[in-house]
């Protein structure tokens, strides 16, 4: 495959990136190791009948070059006989470097089940993984949303994540619980749902705070799927100091 350069203004992004949502700390490290460096790894091209060109791998990157100013980029041209192996490809790039999070994981597993109408054993065989963690990976997408934004955000562990699928299960059935999922349960004591979350009696006003605090805290992850974690801390800390402040009586 021959190195080109390539316009960055005829490439266009994946709408389905399987990484997910791409984050500013994230773009702001690349940035730095692409002027520090240059550009070390090119950005994959499928070559488009227009043209142009979709981005098949090396989103973070792009974002990166293109907020640099930019305006070529090193590419390899990628073809691909079908959907399905284009789709396994992006999978298989990162299968043995793990630096999907377990959501990422998670929806493209279950992408290439439902809609490519694989097996788990054909994918956990076309990615070089087990057919277990083929098996959990699919398992998350049964998570509540707000339990989703809480493994995305690492809040929420992918061990803890099963467990919890685990007793639901086991109490939708009327079978007993998992003796794995019954003792991370009792061993922790677990709560069975998050507690900073939009249940909470300050959710609103470290809502209102996190959005006043225009585009970067736009771009942190929000536990609960409230806030940033650093409006929680403020408006917990505000919240405590405002219950132990001594009330001055007022004179008649």
């Amino acid at each position: 495959m021959a190195l080109v350069l390539v316009d960055l203004d005829l490439i266009d992004e994946d709408p389905r990136n399987p990484r997910g949502e791409i984050f500013d700390d994230d773009v702001a490290d690349l940035k730095q190791a692409l002027l520090a460096r240059g550009q070390e790894d090119p950005l994959h091209l499928i070559p488009q009948d227009n043209g142009r060109y979709f981005l098949h791998e090396g989103h973070r990157r792009i974002r990166a070059m293109r907020e640099i100013g930019w305006k070529k980029g090193k590419a390899i041209a990628r073809r691909f006989s079908d959907r399905r192996s284009q789709i396994l490809s992006q999978g298989q790039m990162h299968a043995h470097r793990r630096n999907w999070g377990p959501m990422a994981w998670a929806e493209f597993c279950h992408r290439l089940f439902f809609e490519e109408k694989m097996t788990r054993e054909d994918i956990a065989r076309e990615l070089g993984v087990s057919q277990a963690f083929v098996r959990d990976s699919i398992a998350l997408t049964h998570l509540t949303d707000r339990e989703k934004d809480s493994v995305r955000q690492g809040a929420l562990s992918k061990k803890d994540a099963l467990a919890r699928l685990a007793r639901r299960r086991a109490q939708r059935d009327g079978k007993p619980v998992p003796a794995s999922a019954a003792k991370k349960t009792t061993a922790k004591k677990a709560l069975p749902e998050p507690h900073l979350n939009d249940g909470h009696q300050l959710a609103e006003q470290v809502a209102a705070r996190c959005a006043s605090g225009g585009l970067e805290h736009a771009a942190r992850p929000r536990i609960g799927g409230v806030g940033c974690g650093a409006c929680w801390e403020d408006v917990i800390r505000a919240d405590a100091i405002t219950a132990t402040r001594p009330q001055l009586a007022s004179v008649a």
